[in-house]
């Protein structure tokens, strides 16, 4: 029964022998630490262009990657020497912030000038015993992390030091080659999450350039030329907040229709409470008061009394026109309330949205629309990889 806890769910074909149980520093050569050092303490700058040396801390190590955009403090050769004597980073070692937070991980790339800073520690693995990318994976995974946040310690900011890590008990492959080929496959994955993400990014920007253009009228579609009319919300919209019905999660019985909230869909229940097309906006609780919550929905819907639920008046206001309009303005000086800010309906109805002819309006929407679409499609593919990464994260580790 032992044996059995020593092998993972998935194997690459080849492998069959039991991992084995080692002590965590059991395969790294050398670990690198100057959490005691600081950049304000050095009397290093901040500077936003790369010069010299970049200060690691754990504020620059994220899931997988160094951000070099945020905290970005550089050092001289002579404060590199200073500080680091004759240690040094080298390609494929691992960076490992030890709190605040606590657990996030990196590989030092083959490029680069770089000094450890506060909340970071690296390891130097022996290569012949321990892969850097299956390492760096085996760090991220939960069953790694349920370990770290068992021997951290501290209070509001949970930390681990080299003493607590040196209780912890790791169980990998004996075989570097089965640790190579865990680590090329969960690395590779993370690349492709990498690119979508950037691919969506990308779209968004693009689609909030478009809207810019096209809601600013220094972009129109061909054979109109009237301008827009500015007109207050409560004239070309109907307000449908009467048929909004909270329920508690614990009351909710499971289904397929979508339950929104002041941010989107909270859960799927049975039943509904509208049935069309409409644009849902925040009426409190909104997570980001300035990038507003807006969102066209159709078909069957259960709203909660945290959303307004707006439809553009027949021949007067297409309603995903309506959705793409409301994202122009800034809710923020319509908002009451100091802790919860709210939206209340009243001061809704006084929004002014600028608003073409309905044939134009169809125009935008279609090609506003289209965007939206491209995007969804690529936030699926997103969320089907991040999938994946959790499922092979959770079976290819003992």
């Amino acid at each position: 029964m032992k044996v059995r806890t020593l092998i993972p769910n998935i194997r690459f074909r080849g492998f069959s022998d039991p991992w084995e149980q080692r002590k965590f520093f059991d395969n790294i050569k050398q670990v690198l630490d100057y959490r005691g050092k600081t950049p304000k303490k050095l009397n290093m700058k901040w500077n936003e262009e790369p010069k010299g040396y970049l200060a690691l801390s754990a504020i620059n190590v994220k899931a997988g990657y160094i951000d070099k955009h945020i905290e970005t403090y550089y050092a001289s050769e002579k404060l590199y020497k200073k500080w680091m004597g004759k240690d040094s980073l080298s390609a494929g070692d691992i960076l490992f912030t030890t709190e605040a937070p606590m657990g996030n991980v990196a590989l030092v790339p083959d490029k680069g000038k770089y000094i450890l800073s506060q909340r970071t520690i690296a390891f130097k693995l022996d290569k012949a015993k321990l892969d850097n990318l299956f390492w760096l994976e085996f760090l991220e995974s939960t069953i790694f992390k349920s370990k770290a946040v068992a021997i951290s310690s501290g209070g509001t900011a949970q930390g681990v030091s080299q003493k607590s890590l040196r209780q912890v008990i790791v169980i990998i492959p004996s075989d570097v080659n089965e640790q190579k080929r865990i680590g090329q496959v969960l690395v590779t994955v993370d690349n492709l999450i990498a690119a979508n993400e950037d691919k969506v990014q990308q779209l968004k920007t693009l689609k909030k350039l478009m809207m810019q253009k096209i809601f600013s009228q220094e972009w129109r579609f061909k054979g109109f030329t009237d301008p827009w009319e500015q007109r207050k919300l409560e004239s070309v919209v109907i307000v449908y907040d009467k048929g909004r019905v909270p329920v508690t999660s614990t009351e909710r019985i499971s289904g397929d229709t979508p339950y929104y909230g002041a941010n989107g869909i909270q859960d799927y229940v049975d039943g509904y409470t509208h049935d069309g097309e409409f644009t849902l906006i925040a009426e409190d609780g909104a997570n980001d008061t300035r990038n507003y919550p807006i969102k066209f929905v159709s078909g069957k819907i259960w709203v909660n009394n945290h959303a307004h639920v707006l439809a553009g008046k027949q021949n007067i206001l297409n309603t995903r026109f309506l959705s793409f309009s409301l994202q122009q303005i800034n809710i923020e000086p319509f908002l009451s309330g100091s802790g919860r800010a709210k939206l209340n309906a009243s001061e809704m109805k006084k929004l002014l949205i600028a608003v073409p002819n309905i044939y134009e309006q169809i125009k935008v929407e279609n090609f506003l629309g289209e965007m939206a679409h491209l995007i969804a499609a690529n936030e699926d593919k997103l969320n089907q990889l991040k999938r994946l990464k959790k499922y092979l994260m959770q079976n290819l580790f003992v």
